[in-house]
């Protein structure tokens, strides 16, 4: 778990360099927090700290340590990571920004496949989309559920980074698209590779 929450810190800030745009709920946050002056890791621990109330009245079982987890320290994590970037490269061609962008997808998506294995808990807006398909009694599916949260997170993004004079294709680009089409069908391939028998019996077994 604590392996996963340090890739999606890292996956995050490399996004965030890269350019190019990152996930929904980070673009959301990104823009919100350049709107407001803040910094994006202390926005994102407001965000996360609104999303728990309803979690914490409708969606308990989603909350373990890994929750809190993420709430407290991808943000900052992120922002770490972006100010080391770009004190490494301050000038950056086009082909090494790419290049950042596809290796933030992988590192992320190993993040979170990290983090959903030990089944230690879901961060808020993760476990907002499996209350929505709980409370609604199926009728609004999981998958909805997930689309409609993360148009509108792109959407409020765009109209606060626009709000803040911020360029656009720096926030929403192929980085958006490349992580609504790309980082599920990889979180799915390393999950996969972690739930089965040589990798768990390789990582967690015992010495006696």
């Amino acid at each position: 778990m604590v392996l996963g929450v340090v890739c999606i810190g890292i996956g995050s800030g490399f996004f965030r360099y890269a350019g190019f745009g990152a996930d929904p709920f980070t673009t959301m946050n990104l823009g919100i927090s350049s709107l407001l002056n803040l910094s994006f890791g202390t926005w994102q621990l407001i965000m996360n700290a609104a999303l728990f109330i309803p979690v914490l009245l409708w969606g308990r079982k989603t909350i373990g340590l890994g929750t809190a987890a993420n709430m407290i320290f991808v943000g900052y994590l992120s922002d770490a990571i972006l100010f080391i970037m770009n004190g490494l490269f301050n000038e950056s061609t086009l082909a090494i920004r790419l290049m950042i962008m596809v290796v933030a997808m992988v590192i992320a998506s190993f993040g979170v496949a990290c983090y959903i294995v030990p089944e230690l808990g879901v961060a808020p807006y993760d476990a907002l989309q499996l209350m929505i398909e709980q409370h609604s009694k199926g009728k609004i599916s999981y998958r909805a559920a997930r689309i409609g949260c993360d148009g509108l997170c792109i959407a409020l993004g765009v109209i606060a980074w626009l709000a803040a004079d911020g360029k656009l294709l720096s926030l929403v680009g192929i980085g958006t698209i490349g992580n609504v089409l790309m980082m599920g069908p990889i979180i799915q391939f390393f999950k996969d590779r972690m739930t089965t028998p040589p990798f768990q019996q390789t990582l967690f077994q015992s010495n006696s």
